[in-house]
């Protein structure tokens, strides 16, 4: 005689539970079977570029990192052609089981600050629920000669 054991309502390596998605998946080793159920859930990460005191033609693209946990798991690039802003969709959790926190961080800042094409600006991140605003203000400083 064969057994074979696996999760009830189990379908092509997943099932929902109270109406969250896992990932099933059954290791045989022996006379052992061990069922693991991997929360299988994404969230959508959004993150939007805006310009202050900047002329049209110095509003270049951009690429912002999305991290978890200081660690880059995805790279969107913000330009004219996509109204400075794009999401991306990532597991809600971590491997172990833990919620992902996720932020979003351009590209060359530090400090709050960055440097585009030989233009100093400053940088301001605002953090609404899973969407990121990064504000850059030219900081671009005329001389006059008197």
């Amino acid at each position: 005689i064969v057994y074979t054991e696996h999760e009830v309502d189990e379908a092509n390596g997943a099932i929902s539970l109270n109406g969250e998605p896992f990932l099933v998946s059954n290791q045989k080793n022996d006379d052992t079977t061990t069922i693991t159920n991997k929360n299988n859930e994404t969230v959508t990460i959004k993150a939007k570029k805006e310009w202050t005191h900047t002329p049209l033609n110095k509003k270049v693209a951009i690429n912002v990192d999305i991290l978890n946990n200081s660690a880059v798991v995805a790279t969107l690039e913000l330009k004219q052609d996509n109204n400075f802003e794009l999401e991306t969709t990532l597991p809600k959790y971590n491997e172990d089981g833990s919620e992902a926190v996720y932020t979003a961080h351009e590209q060359n800042e530090a400090n709050n600050n960055v440097n585009i094409n030989g233009n100093p600006y400053s940088v301001t991140y605002t953090t609404n629920a899973n969407e990121t605003t990064i504000t850059n203000k030219n900081e671009e400083k005329l001389n006059i000669n008197v």
